[in-house]
């Protein structure tokens, strides 16, 4: 994960990932979403997140929480495109 974005009110917006050598943008102003995410983020842990490849391309479908990593370990992130 490389960011996550906040509307100019300071409400939850979406997030970025870094995958494949490319930044996805994600857009969500759900809580659980958030809560989530900033999870992910401040665990450094892997996340999964399924979206349409032709529709909505920036909504996620479902995300993966995936196993938690050592810290000083190297964390990647994988993005899987319907």
């Amino acid at each position: 994960m490389t960011g996550l974005i906040y509307d100019r009110f300071g409400d939850f917006d979406g997030f970025h990932l870094l995958t494949e050598g490319k930044e996805a943008e994600f857009w969500s102003r759900e809580k659980n979403i958030e809560h989530l995410i900033r999870f992910a983020w401040e665990k450094r842990a892997i996340i999964t997140v399924k979206h349409h490849h032709h529709h909505h391309t920036h909504w996620p479908m479902s995300i993966i929480l995936r196993p938690f990593v050592k810290v000083g370990v190297e964390v990647g992130v994988s993005v899987i495109v319907f």
